[in-house]
């Protein structure tokens, strides 16, 4: 991250902050640092980041003989940089959610994969939608994994999809659930 970036991003979270800062760590090989991965991250309300990206980050910051389970990651990322939610993505394997001290482990949902460009956005998306909501971590994961997953099953980074798609994979109770209040 240029140093012109970093410096509009901070003028922007301080121009704004009563609002919501979301925080996808995406680190770059050659392009990020860890300082800047934690000043960004005091920052922010809610941090998405993969599980080698937090397994790496975690070693980076000193968690040695911490038990090293995606919970503690999570609790250690949240305590340490004041976020209310912490999400940790782990492929097909669904995703970790930290919200508001209540954790789950969320499994993913089995498609072919088509192109895995945008599913990462995508399922951001749908995170952000759910938090938004008021959900609990359960349905946010099971919500952010199911449109991760459609986008993914389809080419493209724009694919069209319709959120009804999203409906069976998550199943009827959720969304009765969701559209009852």
């Amino acid at each position: 991250m240029s140093a012109q970036a970093l410096d509009s991003t901070l003028t922007l979270l301080q121009a704004v902050p009563s609002a919501n800062h979301f925080y996808d760590v995406n680190l770059r090989e050659g392009n990020w640092s860890l300082a800047v991965v934690e000043q960004l991250s005091s920052h922010a309300d809610v941090i998405k980041l993969s599980d080698s990206e937090a397994e790496f980050l975690d070693g980076s910051l000193n968690a040695n003989g911490q038990d090293n389970s995606v919970e503690s990651l999570c609790c250690r990322w949240s305590d340490r940089y004041g976020c209310a939610t912490v999400c940790v993505t782990l492929g097909e394997r669904g995703c970790a959610i930290l919200s508001h001290g209540v954790y789950a482990e969320i499994p993913g949902y089995p498609v072919e994969v088509a192109d895995s460009v945008g599913a990462g956005d995508a399922f951001a998306a749908a995170l952000l939608h759910g938090l938004e909501q008021g959900w609990d971590p359960v349905h946010l994961g099971r919500f952010a994994n199911s449109v991760g997953a459609l986008v993914a099953s389809r080419a493209g980074a724009t694919a069209d999809w319709n959120i009804n798609e999203c409906w069976p994979m998550i199943g009827e109770r959720f969304s009765a659930a969701k559209t009852a209040g």
